[in-house]
This record gives C-alpha cells, sequence and structure tokens, in this order.
C-alpha cells in the first residue's frame, strides 16, 4: 500500500488474506477524514482481523454516512447518544474487546500493511508476552511523512519488560506509543482506570499492566502517527506530570540503583517540558508578562537546566516538529 496515494482496500477485499484471531477497535469523534483513512488503512492489511469495530463517541450523524462503503464490506460501528470523556470509550473497547488479541486505535493514525501480521506473529511465539508496542513514521495532518519517527531508535531491534519496575524506569525517559498496543485479551481488564490521571493515564495504563506479565516493544515504524493542530498531547499539564512523575519514583524505590537512574530521567524530562511550555508560548505572544507567568507556572522540584544541553542534543529534532504544528494552529 503506498500511503502517500489513495488506499485501493477495495481491490483487496476479494484476495485470500490469512485470517487471525485479533479484533481492532477504532476509537473515534468528529474527525471523519481522518477516521475514513484510518478504517481504510486496517482495511487494507496483509491479514484479515476477525472485526474492526468503529466505536464513536457521539460524532456528527454525517459521520457514519461518510463511512458508508465501508460499513457495507463488514466494518462494524458502535454509536453513543452524546459526548463522553475518552476514557469512558476505552473503558467500552476494553469492554467489547474480542478474540485472542486485541487492538485500539487512534482514529486520526494509519496502520501501514505489515502492521497486523507482525505484532500477532510475535504474540503467537511468544506466549508469555502480554502486550506488544512498537514505533512509528511521524505525518503532519495531510498524511505527509515529516521524516522523523516517533521514538528514538533503539540499540535493540526487541525489548522486552519483565515487570513492573522495567516499564517504570522505561517511561521516565521514553515511552511505549500508546495507540501502537496489541494486548492478548483478559489481562487489560484487570487494569484499573482512573480519569483523574488525564493525559498520562497512558503511562499509568502499561506501567499497572506490567505487573500482570511482560511487555514488548518492536523498534520497527509499523504505523504512522499523525502530528496535526487538532491535539496537544505532546505538552502535558503540570499537575498530571509531577502525578505521573511520582508515581515512577514510587515504583522504583525499593531498588536504589534504578530509582536515581529514575529521578535522573525526570528530571530532564520535566525539564523538557518546562522548556516546550515556554516555547509554545513564544511562538504565540511577545508580551513579556505573559512569558514570564509561563516560566513561573512550568517551575518544577525537577527542573534542572544542567540539562538543556542534554535536550538539545537528543531531541530538537522532534522539538522542531512539534513548534511547527504550534505555530500554524
Amino acid at each position: 500500500m503506498n500511503v502517500s496515494s489513495p488506499l485501493q482496500w477495495k481491490d483487496l477485499m476479494s484476495e485470500d488474506r490469512r485470517k487471525i484471531d485479533l479484533c481492532v477497535l477504532i476509537l473515534s469523534y468528529n474527525r471523519p477524514t481522518y477516521l475514513k483513512e484510518a478504517v481504510q488503512s486496517v482495511l487494507c492489511q496483509d491479514v484479515l482481523p476477525l472485526s474492526i469495530t468503529i466505536l464513536d463517541n457521539g460524532s456528527s450523524p454525517d459521520i457514519r454516512n461518510d463511512l458508508r462503503e465501508e460499513l457495507d464490506h463488514g466494518v462494524l460501528w458502535e454509536g453513543a447518544e452524546k459526548a463522553n470523556p475518552s476514557i469512558w470509550n476505552f473503558r467500552r473497547a476494553i469492554r467489547m474487546a474480542g478474540g485472542k488479541y486485541f487492538y485500539m486505535m487512534h482514529d486520526d493514525d494509519r496502520l501501514l500493511p505489515s502492521f497486523l501480521g507482525k505484532m500477532y506473529d510475535f504474540l503467537e511465539a511468544h506466549e508469555d508476552i502480554i502486550a506488544v508496542g512498537c514505533n512509528a513514521e511521524l505525518i503532519d495532518g495531510d498524511g505527509k511523512c515529516l521524516g522523523n519517527s516517533l521514538v528514538r531508535k533503539s540499540s535493540k531491534d526487541v525489548r522486552i519488560f519483565d515487570n513492573q519496575m522495567e516499564m517504570a524506569l522505561l517511561y521516565s525517559k521514553d515511552f511505549i506509543p500508546f495507540p501502537s498496543v496489541v494486548y492478548r485479551n483478559g489481562f487489560p481488564q484487570k487494569v484499573p482506570l482512573n480519569e483523574e490521571n488525564g493525559k498520562v493515564g497512558d503511562a499509568f495504563f502499561l506501567c499497572e499492566l506490567a505487573s500482570h506479565g511482560k511487555m514488548a516493544y518492536l523498534d520497527q515504524a509499523l504505523f504512522q502517527y499523525r502530528i496535526h493542530g487538532g491535539q496537544d498531547s505532546m505538552v502535558f499539564p503540570f499537575d498530571q506530570l509531577r502525578r505521573m512523575d511520582e508515581h515512577l519514583l514510587t515504583l522504583t524505590k525499593s531498588d536504589p540503583k534504578i530509582h536515581s537512574r529514575v529521578l535522573r530521567n525526570v528530571s530532564r524530562f520535566e525539564t523538557k517540558q518546562a522548556l516546550l511550555s515556554v516555547f509554545v508560548t513564544m511562538s504565540k505572544t511577545r508580551a513579556p508578562r505573559k512569558i514570564i507567568a509561563c516560566i513561573e507556572k512550568v517551575r518544577t522540584p525537577y527542573f534542572n537546566p544542567i540539562h538543556i544541553p542534554w535536550i538539545v542534543r537528543n531531541d530538537w529534532r522532534n522539538v522542531k516538529v512539534w513548534l511547527g504544528v504550534f505555530r500554524s494552529r
């Protein structure tokens, strides 16, 4: 599939493709163009999932009409009478998940053709793994590739996280893209979903999931993560950020060596988030009062300017991509 051209999903419907015991659930709300591309990218997979279900969270009625062709070819639609908090739709997806494995997809992302097959085959070959995620290509609002990967390249093609402490160490420095994770059914249902975790809820969720079994990350870009003006997932509310960082420090306090590494990583991350917040403010206003107010607002106990050279050296390319999105709003 050439993702830069219209997806010819209907040409594949008559082909004999391998069927896998995996269900796809697409979380959606009022993004018809992106949703259509997301659905078509699932229909264009090298394998056939058991089912593809759109979990719409109270979108405008005409959005379903825009997907009439896809729905006529077996894609299912589960609507809602009104718009609900996103965690409501997430809970609904976990409750409805069927099959041996399931995948929850965001409506503004696109899958590359081998995504489902590779993730399914990995889980089939590793019975002790309860969830696996992967890397992604970054695309803009128009679907153009930006030339960056979502996660920095790793020295290992496959990383295994044996326990909760290892997952906490990962999340203090990096992350597994939440919209890439494929789950072994039955395990996510054991994890409590707390609404107060907000935008960092994925970190809490995956760290808690790791207490139930091993997790894995494939350093392959198997899907496309869209950066666009309708999202703000790069800069986190600082109360939520501190809540997450304190949680990671708590999870690792029994191991002084790992705890020390987590503390260093937390300081780097909060420093980067503070800088991003200030840069975003400066891209929108030249008023000194507002800039100074932003600097005061993002000051945290773990902010340390000593980390700025490291941040510039390691993260500047991705920071520039995100700043370009904010400036275009």
